[in-house]
């Protein structure tokens, strides 16, 4: 009889839990990139569907969102590219369902990456390349993956131009 107490009172407590989306995101991976992968497969995706809610059009831009050039983000092509795939392994099928959805291209990014998933929840994505810019301001370098790059007047760096010796 206590057990059948005990497995009754378990149940309850775990259906009154909610899903956190921000249990999603891998702990060990940097929140600001997990954002941006998040931003760049939404903006990406809608500048290959434009307006369109067709199931097809949108399922074949995510299936090849991640393997696209990322030009103009925060972050290099390369580490967009890892946070895109760290998102979109745990959100694909929400954020089809999203796009198919959406009330317009304009609020979308916001909906899903800050609200429902919460990827970009306290989080100024701009935060990163206001830093590289006031360096940049300062003539300082950035100190990324074990090197010092120079930001551009933009705060961007490019690895393959941008490494500083010190």
């Amino acid at each position: 009889m206590i057990i059948l107490i005990y497995i009754t009172l378990i149940l309850a407590i775990n259906a009154k839990k909610k899903f956190d989306p921000i249990s999603v995101r891998p702990r060990t991976f940097d929140k600001h990139i997990y954002c941006m992968g998040c931003q760049a497969i939404i903006r990406e995706t809608l500048k290959e569907i434009k307006q369109s809610r067709s199931e097809v059009l949108i399922e074949d831009a995510l299936s090849r969102v991640c393997e696209k050039e990322f030009k103009g983000y925060a972050y290099i092509s390369r580490t967009v590219e890892s946070g895109c795939t760290v998102f979109i392994g745990g959100w694909r099928d929400q954020l089809s369902e999203h796009l198919m959805k959406r009330e317009s291209n304009e609020s979308i990014e916001d909906e899903f990456c800050v609200q429902y998933t919460k990827a970009c929840f306290e989080i100024n994505p701009l935060e990163v390349q206001e830093y590289r810019k006031k360096m940049y301001k300062q003539k300082q370098p950035v100190y990324m993956d074990g090197k010092y790059y120079m930001p551009d007047e933009n705060g961007y760096v490019d690895k393959t131009r941008d490494l500083v010796d010190l």
